[in-house]
């Protein structure tokens, strides 16, 4: 406002106003709501406000007055100060939108009903009101008789409108629109950076220039548009590129990409503090030139003793330039670098206690050196660190995809084409496999038992064995053999394997279990060796990461029983998922159950269920099995009790007919509570 400030919280409106400078304590004037506050607009002197049953129109006129107040659910609203108009939308069994007069609520014209829910209203002007809709429909009305003057589509998401002044206003869904009404009616597309831009925050600068940022991987991403058709990107980033990120405790470890500007400089790897503010707790760790980070995890090693470490300290090998150049700047990454570090109470991390009895958390760091001529990188290196302490460092030949524990003091990782061993405390490599295209996941469900993931050919399955020790002063090197894999050229994204399976993420967003075959023949051959697939699904999302976890703290399911431990995994769009095991018993009973809720539900757009869920790459395509699709099983307690009845009954009288199924007739009672227990668990 011209002389003060409007704040509306969920329980009243008030205007701070400023009567003689800005140093002074300025007036209050408060206007208390008798319900929480949800929803408000203000255009002028004039205040819109709405609870969940409610709306009140209030002005400023030395003090607040109340123009009106009716009973009504609105999901949201606008108002006109000029003309002294409100327009409400209401959302509930259909969709409709009002336009009402300010002092009395009363109704303009008719209400008018549109196809979908209204997500956002503005004026422009006195002579257009604007309506976004949740399916990405844009429509431009006149006042007052509400008729239709344009209709936009920006896409399938809800359509956002942010108010520019009084003659613009932007609008933004998959694509992004400028309306405008000077002497016509204009229209102008804005493209969007790449990216999801319906969660934006806005603010306009001025009549010519309005900002919008979001928050990203990055950073923020700011937009801004200039004169309705101009855009600029830019990125504001926090020092460089974040490529992975692990937690230990209170200390966030970024490993950051080398910064754009010196080309020479290789990334830094930082320690957060994991809570606001976000402030660095030691000088970040500087890399060689030219190396970068790519892979950051935290491991339990069994090292009790600090002397297990030889020296003390690090061992860093020198490595000379090549005939381009390229070469890592020599260096001792630093016996003397010791961090002072302090969290809320002052305290330094490096004192606290190990997360666990017999073992210690360390942070181990993966990195690249990319040289200019190299097909793949050949140069890498392996950084073990404890609080912010290097204590060990290794040079491999190539690019550290993976790491993972091996227990005691081992640990496995991926380089390039290769797999390899190294004993952390004797600064040794044990065992190296090659053969592969690019190893790019590992997963060690025992100490001697390796997964690996590779880019190209699936999942491999390794094995170590003790091989006779050189000297009693070294350990006994390992012998590590190929005991099994899968057959099928599937492009893996994402591992995770216990004793008994193999859960892979496929980059055509399909999700595979394999099996390893209990016994194996000897001689040539090679079936004995495969993996079978034991479920296959199409996920209809790229699975980057699994980890061990649910979304409920606790459980109300007896885990004890199962062999397995739900699991979560992430896509590269932001969704979240929980893969949860299942009894045995259960399996084929609920996939029956899963089979008839999808023939008796309706899908949009005719979708057939089992073809959508059919795993499926561009060479092959299988049935969806060994799966359950946990959404559509849940959607069985969103039914009524009489479409819950008929499904269960079809399903037992199918079941009656097949006299080769075992089966247990089903009631309505046992099949929602054992639907709810599953849900429970997550």
């Amino acid at each position: 406002l011209t002389n003060g400030i409007l704040q509306v919280t969920s329980s009243s409106v008030k205007l701070f106003e400023f009567t003689t400078s800005l140093n002074a304590s300025p007036d209050v004037n408060e206007w208390s709501a008798y319900e929480p506050l949800l929803l408000a607009a203000s255009s002028g002197p004039l205040v819109v406000v709405a609870s969940s049953s409610r709306v009140n129109t209030l002005s400023w006129q030395e003090q607040w007055q109340v123009l009106s107040s009716c009973s009504l659910e609105v999901s949201c609203l606008a108002c006109s100060g000029s003309n002294s108009l409100v327009a409400l939308a209401h959302w509930n069994a259909i969709s409709e939108i009002s336009l009402r007069r300010a002092d009395s609520l009363d109704t303009v014209e008719a209400n008018i009903v549109l196809d979908e829910a209204i997500r956002s209203v503005a004026f422009i002007q006195q002579d257009l009101l604007v309506v976004g809709l949740g399916d990405g429909q844009l429509y431009v009305l006149s006042i007052p008789d509400l008729s239709t003057l344009r209709k936009f589509s920006l896409g399938a998401k809800p359509v956002r409108l942010f108010s520019w002044h009084d003659k613009a206003l932007l609008a933004i869904s998959e694509r992004g629109a400028v309306v405008s009404h000077k002497q016509r009616l204009e229209f102008t597309a804005v493209h969007l950076e790449m990216g999801d831009w319906t969660d934006a925050k806005c603010a306009p600068l001025n009549d010519n220039k309005i900002v919008l940022w979001r928050p990203d991987g990055k950073g923020m991403q700011v937009m801004r548009i200039e004169h309705s058709r101009q855009m600029r990107a830019r990125s504001i980033k926090l020092h460089g590129q974040p490529r992975a990120v692990c937690l230990k405790q209170d200390v966030l470890f970024v490993a950051m990409a080398a910064d754009r500007n010196h080309a020479t400089r290789g990334g830094v790897i930082r320690f957060l503090r994991d809570k606001p503010p976000h402030k660095d707790l030691a000088p970040a760790l500087e890399l060689n030139n030219f190396e970068e980070p790519l892979i950051c995890r935290c491991l339990e090693l069994k090292i009790d003793d600090e002397d297990e470490f030889l020296d003390n300290g690090i061992h860093s090998k020198k490595q000379r330039l090549d005939s381009s150049g390229r070469g890592v700047r020599s260096t001792d990454l630093g016996t003397n670098f010791v961090a002072s570090l302090f969290s809320t109470q002052n305290q330094d991390i490096s004192k606290r206690a190990p997360s666990r009895a017999g073992s210690r958390s360390f942070v181990v760091v993966g990195t690249a050196i990319p040289g200019a001529d190299d097909f793949e990188p050949s140069a890498g290196r392996i950084l073990v660190l404890e609080e912010t302490q290097v204590k060990w460092s290794r040079e491999v030949e190539g690019a550290v995809y993976d790491v993972c524990a091996l227990g005691k003091k081992r640990i496995a990782c991926c380089v390039n084409h290769a797999v390899l061993v190294f004993d952390v405390s004797l600064e040794t490599q044990l065992a190296v496999y090659e053969g592969f295209v690019t190893a790019l996941r590992l997963s060690a469900p025992t100490e001697s038992r390796i997964i690996v993931g590779d880019l190209m050919r699936s999942v491999s399955v390794l094995e170590m064995s003790t091989a006779t020790s050189t000297s009693s002063e070294t350990p006994a090197l390992l012998n590590l053999d190929e005991v099994a894999r899968d057959l099928n050229a599937h492009w893996t994204a994402a591992l995770y394997a216990n004793k008994n399976e193999t859960l892979l993420s496929e980059a055509g967003h399909n999700l595979l279990a394999l099996h390893q075959r209990a016994k194996r023949r000897t001689g040539p051959d090679k079936e004995d060796h495969r993996m079978d697939t034991k479920a296959a699904m199409h996920l209809g999302d790229y699975a980057s990461c699994f980890c061990p976890g649910s979304f409920s703290i606790e459980s109300s399911h007896d885990s004890t029983k199962m062999q397995q431990k739900p699991l979560l995994f992430g896509c590269v769009s932001g969704r979240i998922g929980c893969i949860l095991p299942v009894f045995p018993d259960q399996i084929i009973r609920l996939d029956r159950v899963q089979r008839a809720i999808a023939r008796a539900s309706n899908f949009i757009g005719g979708l057939d269920f089992f073809q959508f869920r059919s795993f499926r790459t561009d060479s092959k395509v299988d049935d969806f099995r060994g799966f359950l699709d946990g959404d559509l099983l849940e959607s069985f307690l969103d039914f009524t009790s009489t479409k819950q009845h008929e499904i269960v009954n079809t399903l037992n009288d199918e079941m009656r007919d097949d006299e080769a199924a075992d089966w247990t007739p089903l009631s309505v009672h046992a099949l929602r509570n054992e639907i709810s227990q599953l849900r429970q668990m997550h």
